[in-house]
């Protein structure tokens, strides 16, 4: 584990780096996988919760990869409430970096409301109308 610069934010906060597979470290009730295909937005954050943000990388945005695999681990999913406060005009507008949405989290955690921490995340180039 190593600490994180507490000038982002992130004091008390702490990484920690497994080798394996998520579903192996943690009990599947306690993990949250973050996924832009989920059907379930996330509306809080809750602190006994683990939640895993790019969990699959892929070059093309291969479409529920990370959602089939969570339902054979029977792992709960969500997506950040991006398409509850903008309009969305496809699906790459839901698709972010790992470190915007740890930063949504972050925001959120830390008592912004989604509206507000997304706006200041969301590139302006992808055109998202509140």
């Amino acid at each position: 584990s190593s600490g994180i610069n507490a000038e982002y934010g992130f004091e008390g906060m702490y990484l920690t780096r497994f080798a394996g597979s998520i579903f192996e470290q943690f009990p599947a009730e306690d993990l949250v996988y973050l996924t832009p295909d989920s059907p379930h937005p996330l509306t809080e954050i809750s602190l006994t919760s683990v939640y895993v943000i790019g969990g699959f990388v892929d070059d093309n945005i291969k479409r529920n990869t990370s959602l089939d695999r969570c339902l054979v681990e029977g792992v709960r999913t969500a997506r950040l409430p991006i398409q509850e406060h903008y309009e969305i005009g496809n699906h790459k507008q839901c698709v972010l970096t790992i470190n915007q949405v740890f930063e949504v989290l972050l925001m959120v955690h830390n008592g912004m409301e989604w509206a507000e921490a997304l706006d200041g995340i969301l590139p302006k180039r992808k055109a998202y109308l509140p």
